[in-house]
């Protein structure tokens, strides 16, 4: 998430930000490890059901400079959610406020006691008494090339029918091939067009589970090679021709932190909030 309207900002790939429901509070320690199947809400489940339980997960991320990214719901303690998002999106050191699909508003506080070693991961809480669905997540070496799937988001050039503004896009799996991921954890190449505003949201399978957060897209044009690993070495010889024009971090890049340290988050400072439980701040309108 930057401020680059008529320049190019490189980092190793371009950063963009922030892209009926059956209720899962998925425990994180149950989250598939590689090889070991999970059960699976059929394959035939329609688009329109696929659609709402991503809606349903999906939260908008605002800064207080009225730009924003997105994120999903992660865990449920109580009346504290837990939100997971791009730290790319949060890196500002602002204010933040998570948007519900519904309309709903909370105050968010950035958890800074959660180490992702270098990834472009971040986490935030926020307290409501409404109950919202948590998101499923499901290892991504379920994935095969070529297979559907689905991205989730609030992109800030808006031009769908949503009146809330979500966007949920087809794409496919275009990329499983890398043996190291890029900076920031990248890793999972997809045919999606992701736009500023999804970074931090949702990618998922077929069966509504979500398998990577999304964050990056292909950049139109720079350096030859604008694709980096973590040590520095450039990436380009390894990518399919052309290469993806979206990445996204799977999920198990998450899971490891998940176990120990988000069971021991605290819970988020109580907010004086208006008689509904939410907030409507003049800084959340678009400029």
């Amino acid at each position: 998430m930057n401020n680059c309207s008529h320049k190019v900002c490189f980092l190793s790939v371009v950063l963009v930000i922030g892209l009926p429901t059956i209720t899962v509070h998925a425990s994180f320690a149950n989250l598939a490890p590689p090889g070991i199947a999970t059960k699976q809400v059929p394959v035939q489940s329609s688009t329109s059901q696929l659609y709402n339980r991503a809606k349903a997960v999906t939260v908008k991320v605002l800064r207080q400079d009225g730009i924003w990214g997105s994120g999903f719901i992660v865990k449920r303690q109580d009346s504290s959610y837990t939100v997971l998002t791009n730290e790319h999106v949060v890196k500002n050191g602002q204010s933040y406020i998570i948007e519900h699909h519904n309309g709903q508003k909370y105050p968010a506080q950035l958890l800074q006691t959660t180490n992702f070693n270098d990834n472009d991961l971040a986490l935030l809480q926020f307290k409501s008494a409404e109950s919202y669905e948590v998101a499923s997540l499901e290892h991504s070496s379920s994935l095969k090339d070529n297979e559907e799937v689905f991205m989730a988001g609030y992109p800030l050039d808006f031009k769908e029918s949503d009146p809330s503004g979500f966007s949920f896009r087809f794409g496919r799996i275009t990329f499983l091939g890398m043996d190291r991921p890029l900076k920031g954890g990248y890793q999972l190449g997809t045919s999606h067009q992701i736009q500023k505003g999804m970074s931090g949201g949702p990618l998922l399978n077929r069966q509504g589970k979500v398998v990577g957060i999304n964050g990056r897209h292909m950049p139109l044009w720079g350096p030859p090679c604008p694709y980096e690993y973590e040590d520095g070495s450039f990436a380009c010889d390894s990518l399919p021709e052309p290469p993806p024009l979206s990445w996204t971090i799977p999920i198990e890049t998450f899971e490891p932190q998940a176990p120990t340290s988000l069971e021991k988050l605290p819970l988020p400072p109580t907010i004086n909030t208006t008689t509904s439980g939410t907030v409507q701040p003049n800084y959340l309108q678009r400029e």
